[in-house]
């Protein structure tokens, strides 16, 4: 899982693949990979972590701009849960006031028109393959930060994620 810098875009370099429910507990097992830098993660039902600047986040970013805890991290049950054939999946809401930036597809590239604002009300689903832009605005300044400059995780699901098509149906705790 590592990023390259191709035409001035940051993409991944790595194929992501559909992960497999886990029955046997109520973990979601992901990798965040920034430039050449894998984090490792799993994540309860239940448990909140964070990306951001302070001493209890998972994933520490060193930069000013970024928030103490700028992005909330958790997961739900979808299509029933890997009891019943579905997993869990994986979620992101901005705590920040720099914004964070999300991004759907990264292998399709990274440019102004594929990123939006990860929302401050609501966590929403980070499917495999997509990324987190930690911080979206520098501080102090009120443009988008510069490509070369961008702190982009990109999210690969390893296991205990739902199978394609679960993760639309209504959450159940």
């Amino acid at each position: 899982l590592r990023l390259a810098l191709a035409d001035g875009r940051m993409q991944p370099a790595f194929q992501t693949g559909g992960a497999v429910a886990s029955s046997s507990s109520n973990t979601l097992h992901f990798v965040l990979a920034n430039k050449s830098v894998e984090h490792n993660i799993k994540i309860k039902l239940g448990e909140v972590l964070y990306i951001g600047r302070g001493n209890r986040c998972v994933v520490s970013v060193d930069e000013q701009s970024v928030s103490t805890a700028h992005v909330e991290l958790s997961v739900r049950s979808a299509g029933g849960g890997p009891a019943k054939g579905g997993g869990y999946v994986l979620q992101a809401k901005d705590n920040s006031q720099n914004g964070t930036g999300i991004i759907d597809d990264a292998a399709a590239g990274c440019d102004e028109n594929s990123i939006r604002v990860l929302s401050k009300n609501d966590p929403e689903e980070l499917k495999d393959g997509s990324a987190l832009i930690v911080p979206l605005r520098k501080r102090g300044m009120h443009g988008v930060i510069r490509p070369e400059e961008q702190n982009l995780f990109v999210v690969a699901i390893l296991s205990g994620g739902a199978p394609p098509g679960a993760s639309a149906s209504s959450p159940s705790a």
